[in-house]
């Protein structure tokens, strides 16, 4: 593994294939080191109003959840992201909070897809939710509850509540696997 490419090597024949990328990290890289590279992106492009995404794809047991999620006190990007949103509000300006001039509000939608059905990871009862297309808007899953959130404990809380209707099996590579896939979704706005 260099900074942007991963070479892998045939041992039988020592032919190498080279994937080349924006970064790669290794087993050693630290979760400062990938919000560095990551995350502080992502914040700065949501502070100039575009929409971006984290997208975790891999294998099960290859470290998606902990690179998304972390563990214990190893926060991954998910919480330092939603941290630092309401750590970074007041100052966006470089003004004090009773200075700025925008107001933001934060939302939270958290949903599973598992066989081919959507449900509502934060409120149980909306289950079998449909996607649609909205001619400006894009798609959007109908019935998806949003949450106001005014600080990162709330977004914890209700990721825990989620993740504790998850669905859940045993795998051969992995005893506890999801699954399902699952997407947490920050609605972020900055009002004048």
């Amino acid at each position: 593994v260099e900074t942007t490419r991963i070479t892998i090597k045939n041992p039988e024949n020592r032919e190498r294939k080279i994937f080349e990328f924006d970064s790669a990290f290794d087993t050693h890289s630290e979760q400062n080191e990938i919000f560095d590279v990551v995350g502080e992106k992502v914040l700065l492009d949501a502070y100039k109003g575009y929409n971006t995404c984290v997208f975790a794809y891999g294998q099960t047991g290859s470290g998606k959840t902990f690179t998304m999620m972390g563990a214990d006190n190893n926060y991954g990007l998910i919480p330092r992201i939603c941290n630092e949103l309401f750590i970074r509000q007041p100052s966006h300006n470089g003004l004090d909070k009773k200075g700025c001039q925008f107001e933001y509000r934060l939302e939270v939608s958290y949903l599973e897809i598992y066989t081919e059905n959507v449900r509502d990871l934060l409120n149980h009862k909306n289950v079998d939710l449909k996607v649609r297309n909205h001619n400006e808007l894009g798609p959007y899953v109908e019935g998806l509850s949003k949450v106001a959130v005014n600080n990162y404990a709330m977004i914890s809380a209700l990721i825990e509540k989620g993740n504790s209707l998850r669905a859940t099996a045993s795998t051969n590579m992995n005893a506890r696997s999801s699954r399902s896939h699952a997407i947490l979704t920050l609605h972020f706005t900055q009002l004048i």
